[in-house]
């Protein structure tokens, strides 16, 4: 979870692990998790997603991966991509300029 949700507390203490992970999950919306299997293991319902491109539906699996920064490259510049353009068309809010 920590990688997945980039989360920076340490489970030093069980209990005040679940009532965070407990008050995380009720305040983004989360189904109900399920604990009880060691002091180190959270179960979580799976999310997946389901992506239409032209006509074709795509299952997206967005579940936990690892990753590593790679530095000295701009995505944005190298895609050719308009961070606030993209949003527009996703209709998200405008980005603030940086």
């Amino acid at each position: 979870m920590q990688h997945w949700w980039h989360l920076t507390l340490a489970n030093t203490n069980w209990n005040n692990t679940v009532n965070y992970i407990s008050h995380l999950l009720y305040k983004r919306g989360y189904p109900t998790f399920i604990t009880g299997y060691d002091q180190n293991t959270i179960g979580l319902q799976r999310v997946w997603v389901t992506l239409t491109v032209d006509g074709t539906n795509y299952v997206l699996d967005p579940a936990f991966k690892v990753s590593q920064p790679v530095s000295g490259f701009n995505l944005a510049s190298i895609m050719g991509v308009n961070s606030n353009s993209l949003m527009s068309v996703a209709g998200a809010p405008t980005l603030p300029t940086t």
